[in-house]
């Protein structure tokens, strides 16, 4: 509880996520396209926003599994000011 308190004080947001409609786009040799919707919750103690996205993502054969290559994010709403972009990463 302490934690979440200094967190918040400190100004940092809690950004929960959801992530669905996931589906295979293509694969070229070891790359693998991968396509997925995203919402994303942003509480700061200034405002609440709802990001709402549509993601692509390479990910790329490595050893026994895969590593991102490329991750674009396409904003649904993306007509006003966008303050930060941590929420993206």
């Amino acid at each position: 509880e302490n934690q979440l308190f200094a967190i918040r004080s400190a100004g940092f947001a809690l950004r929960p996520r959801i992530i669905g409609n996931i589906e295979l786009l293509g694969r070229d040799g070891d790359d693998i396209r991968v396509g997925a919707n995203a919402i994303v919750f942003e509480a700061t103690q200034r405002r609440e926003i709802v990001w709402g996205s549509r993601n692509e993502y390479t990910l790329r054969r490595a050893g026994d599994g895969f590593k991102l290559a490329r991750k674009k994010v396409a904003l649904v709403n993306n007509d006003r000011a966008i303050y930060t972009m941590s929420f993206i990463i």
